[in-house]
This record gives structure tokens, C-alpha cells and sequence, in this order.
């Protein structure tokens, strides 16, 4: 009888937890969802996966844990553009954002978040007012690479690099990282604030030239440079990639 009692028990907690875990779980997620114009060729990138789960110029995504996300658009048209922004999901709601094309740019705007215990058509579901996202917008000029690579590998690949004792082998890394990725100049400057030496620092900008997304933004480099016979070296390399 006291076995029967015990197993009884047992399986009670167990169901108790499991029900327990599984709510824990639940909360644990929500929902991000993007309008987009009909005539914009878009692709959707979240923490570096891209995501093509669309219907009617909407791209929604399920089960995304909470928390601060880096969202990236990579938009085709006569020459490339990325929009990228840091998102918050929230446990259970859905964010919603839209991509708004102005002329020839474009922005992004949160619409609020909804319930999912509220019906869609509600116009009460909105827990916070419109409002423009901070956004970073990047377009590509004469480059030889398609996408720029995620800001996610961008950070995994800084922890990489600050766990190394050694500029050689920071070097030596970066030379290995290069060729099959594209990156930003943005992401370049992150790289390269790793390496001390400016001589070293320019061999591997002009070793990343070909990997550059958007080399229209190169004059922003310069200032990482204080001797002037890297500035000149630089304005040099600048002149001769434009």
C-alpha cells in the first residue's frame, strides 16, 4: 500500500513540474512581426539566420527567446542596403515593426506590442505608442561582396580575438577570418581597434579590402590613425581603391 502511496506521489510532483516547466517555457518566448512594402525585395536576418517565413508582405517570427536580438534587412534594388537595429522581445507578446521606404532610403518604426490573447483586429492591443527605431543604414558602392556579414559573428569573432595574448596571433586570425567573409567598415574598425601596431593595422585593411560591403564609407577609417606617416599611407591606399 505504501509503494502504491509513494508512486502516486511521485507521479503527481512529476506532472506538477513538468507543468510547471513547460509554463516557465512559454514565458520564456514571444513573437516578432515586420510589415513590409509590396515592391521591396527583402530578406530577413535575425542574430545572423536568415528567416523567410512570409505571407502577404509580413515576415513573422515564432518562439523567439527574450531578450535583446540584432535584427538586419538586407534590401535589393539598384545597389544593395542593410537596415539593422537591436530588437527586445518580450515573454508572450509580439512586436511589431514596420519597414517604411522613404524615396530612396528606409527606416523602421515599432508599432507597438500585442497579446496574443487579444484578437488581431483589436485596436486596443498596442501596449506602447509608435515610434521610430534607431537604426543603422548601410548601402553598397562598387563592392565585390553580396551581405555584409552579421554584427553576432562580428562580436563572437572580437571575444576570439581578445582572448589571444598576442598581436601575432590576432594577425594571424584575422588573415584567416578575412577571405570568406564580407564586412562593413563599421565591423572593419571594430576588428582592427584590436591590433596596436598601425603599420600591422594597415596590411590587414588593405588585406580586407576585397571583403569591404561598403566602401563608400572608407574615409571613416582614417581616424583611427594618429601617425602621419599611417594618415599618409592611408590617403594613399584611399585613392587608389576609389
Amino acid at each position: 500500500m505504501k509503494s502504491f502511496v509513494y508512486a502516486f506521489l511521485f507521479l503527481f510532483i512529476s506532472s506538477v513540474s513538468f507543468a510547471q516547466n513547460m509554463e516557465e517555457t512559454q514565458l520564456s518566448f514571444g513573437k516578432l512581426s515586420i510589415d513590409y512594402p509590396d515592391s521591396t525585395e527583402a530578406s530577413f536576418i535575425l542574430d545572423g539566420i536568415a528567416f523567410e517565413n512570409r505571407e502577404e508582405n509580413v515576415a513573422v517570427w515564432d518562439s523567439v527567446s527574450t531578450g535583446n536580438h540584432q535584427l538586419e534587412i538586407l534590401i535589393e534594388g539598384d545597389s544593395t542596403m542593410v537596415v539593422s537595429t537591436s530588437v527586445l522581445i518580450s515573454p508572450q507578446l509580439t512586436l511589431q515593426l514596420e519597414l517604411i521606404q522613404e524615396n530612396n532610403s528606409y527606416s523602421l518604426i515599432s508599432k507597438g506590442l500585442q497579446s496574443d490573447e487579444v484578437s488581431a483586429n483589436s485596436e486596443s492591443v498596442a501596449t506602447s505608442s509608435v515610434r521610430a527605431l534607431s537604426t543603422e543604414l548601410l548601402i553598397s558602392t562598387n563592392s565585390s561582396c553580396a551581405r555584409p556579414t552579421s554584427q553576432v559573428t562580428i562580436n563572437q569573432t572580437l571575444e576570439i580575438l581578445k582572448s589571444k595574448s598576442f598581436q601575432r596571433e590576432r594577425l594571424k586570425y584575422l588573415e584567416r577570418f578575412f577571405p570568406d567573409e564580407c564586412i562593413t567598415v563599421s565591423q572593419l574598425r571594430q576588428l582592427l581597434r584590436l591590433i596596436d601596431d598601425e603599420d600591422h593595422r594597415l596590411n590587414m585593411l588593405i588585406q580586407a579590402e576585397d571583403h569591404l560591403f561598403d566602401l563608400n564609407n572608407l574615409h571613416e577609417i582614417r581616424e583611427d590613425f594618429i601617425l602621419s606617416r599611417s594618415i599618409e599611407r592611408f590617403d594613399q591606399w584611399e585613392m587608389m581603391v576609389k
